[in-house]
């Protein structure tokens, strides 16, 4: 009878611990934005990372601006000119975890903004 009930109880935290050894870390929030077909922005939660990916050879390129709305010094611009030809250019963000960037996708003309969409938020 002993040996029934330590087998079960042996297998049930068997179980239990497979499951805690599955269950994964909380998914990343990542989001993209474009102006229409010249190009996207990507923000990464995890490492804070912004990339501007330049997608058309038209000459132009695309800028992200952002902050951090906690505080506002904390700020910059990631750009990608290279017309399409090398893939995204990474900017790798210091920001603090739970604070939030805003940030938005503008065509650039040698890092002028030439038109641009509305700011997006995102969490870090």
């Amino acid at each position: 009878m002993f040996k029934r009930i330590a087998l079960i109880g042996a297998s049930v935290a068997t179980l239990a611990g497979a499951a805690f050894a599955t269950a994964g870390p909380a998914a990343a929030t990542n989001s993209t934005h474009c102006y229409s077909d010249a190009g996207c922005g990507q923000f990464y939660d995890v490492g804070e990372h912004l990339k501007a990916c330049d997608q058309k050879a038209d000459g132009y390129g695309i800028l992200l601006d952002w902050y951090v709305e906690e505080n506002v010094y904390n700020n910059g611009v990631v750009l990608d000119n290279n017309g399409a030809n090398n893939g995204c250019v990474d900017g790798n963000l210091d920001i603090a975890d739970n604070h939030h960037i805003i940030w938005r996708v503008c065509i650039s003309n040698s890092g002028t903004r030439v038109a641009c969409t509305g700011y997006f938020r995102d969490t870090a």
